[in-house]
């Protein structure tokens, strides 16, 4: 659909439709009145507050829905009704997302209780996505990942429950690109199925890339096989290339019949084009190198920074898109004495 001509609108909990939403002393008050307003490209910007919602909001157009300050500022309320937020394109950054429902029988309402992210090079950044359901015979319980070049960043992902895979995160792989999870912290999901923390589709198309780096995956929970991360394919067809860097898989958990080789990580068909290097996780699939199998030692059961005596402590690789001011979901920096943690 057309976009509006407004190329910045303001929203907040106490503003009125009515309102031309230009100017932040004349907010709209529905997010989606916000979206509709503004021009392609454009940027919407919410206020702090709580917004609950009737239907699922759907950001297209190239449209940037930003929060105004942290992401706990800005909490969006699927209500345990709809699924919070449809990304169709363009991107969602700092806000809360919680109560989503997704559940149906038709490929658009299946999958993502908090967020399902369908185009191509959407981005889901400084995000908090938690306690969503996905029901029914589809993955994705917080987040839903199909679009080509997505990016998962900079997230925190913990209490969602789906029906089949991908508790926290599923990807379900279009073929062509490579979506990305980076810097993302996945805690106490839970699938039915498999992928407890993220689950990774592949489909019987073309080629398919997914890198999960810089990401700590732990105490997450699944039925029957990979309570932290799982990798597969549903058949043999083309091949599925998908990279684990930086990345600390640990604690996670099978409450069912263990039909897997490890709590922590399955990989399944076409293991060996999938690469797990510099890493921490038990047991060790299909290493390529700089892999620890030491407990990593978290601060605490609920804290996942690493202790000073951590063995993941400057262990990783510094990737070429890594800046020696990035920080991590702390707002630590990331690179310390020219080297990156786990």
């Amino acid at each position: 659909a057309a976009g509006g001509q407004v190329p910045i609108v303001y929203v907040a909990p106490t503003g009125d439709d009515a309102n031309s939403g230009r100017y932040s002393t004349q907010p709209v008050k529905s997010i989606q009145r916000g979206l509709d307003l503004a021009a392609a490209g454009g940027t919407v910007i919410l206020d702090r507050g709580t917004y609950y919602l009737m239907d699922t909001i759907r950001v297209t157009n190239g449209i940037t829905l930003l929060g105004r300050l942290t992401p706990k500022y800005q909490v969006l309320v699927g209500n345990g009704l709809v699924r919070a937020v449809l990304l169709i394109t363009g991107s969602v950054e700092n806000v809360s997302i919680t109560g989503g429902y997704a559940w149906g029988y038709t490929p658009e309402e299946l999958g993502g209780g908090g967020v399902k992210i369908v185009g191509d090079g959407c981005i889901l950044r400084n995000c908090r996505v938690y306690r969503n359901t996905s029901v029914v015979a589809a993955n994705g319980g917080g987040i839903l990942v199909q679009g080509r070049n997505a990016l998962v960043e900079n997230c925190y992902v913990y209490s969602n429950s789906v029906g089949m895979h991908g508790g926290g995160i599923a990807v379900e792989t279009p073929g062509g690109g490579t979506q990305v999870v980076r810097n993302c912290l996945v805690f106490t999901n839970r699938a039915d199925v498999a992928g407890g923390g993220i689950a990774v589709m592949g489909a019987n198309n073309a080629d398919q890339h997914v890198e999960i780096s810089e990401c700590t995956v732990a105490r997450n929970v699944a039925g029957m096989e990979a309570g932290g991360i799982e990798i597969d394919k549903p058949g043999w067809g083309q091949d599925l290339f998908c990279d684990i860097r930086n990345t600390v898989t640990y604690f996670n958990q099978i409450s069912g019949f263990n039909l897997g080789p490890g709590t922590n990580i399955y990989f399944g068909l076409s293991p060996s084009l999938s690469k797990m290097f510099y890493s921490c996780s038990v047991p060790l699939l299909y290493p390529t190198g700089g892999n620890i199998t030491n407990n990593p030692k978290f601060q605490s059961a609920t804290s996942y920074r690493l202790q000073s005596s951590s063995p993941c402590v400057k262990a990783g690789t510094n990737a070429d898109n890594m800046a020696e001011t990035d920080i991590d979901n702390s707002t630590h920096l990331r690179i310390i004495n020219g080297r990156v943690d786990l």
